[in-house]
């Protein structure tokens, strides 16, 4: 009996085995991701511990974030004033 795997399923077994490393890279991905932003958080926290009153807009944008959407809601998180002074 030949034991050799058809070509189509060679094929298909490559595909597969290359799913399931993009998969595990994928995996490792978000988890350094979850991490990085988990990080990201503490910094910001710490910032607005350390001053107060230091914008939301300035916070974002020393801190690379597209709108400051993210510091006002950590803010508010924390139970914080979230009025912004421009």
């Amino acid at each position: 009996m030949d034991t050799e795997l058809h070509p189509i399923a060679a094929r298909l077994a490559d595909a597969e085995r290359t799913v399931a490393r993009r998969k595990a890279a994928l995996m490792a991905a978000k988890a350094k991701c979850g991490e990085l932003r988990s990080q990201l958080t503490e910094a910001i926290l710490l910032a607005i511990e350390r001053d107060p009153a230091e914008t939301n807009v300035s916070l974002a944008a020393r801190f690379g974030l597209r709108s400051e959407t993210s510091v006002r809601n950590l803010r508010l998180k924390r139970g914080d004033d979230t009025r912004d002074e421009h």
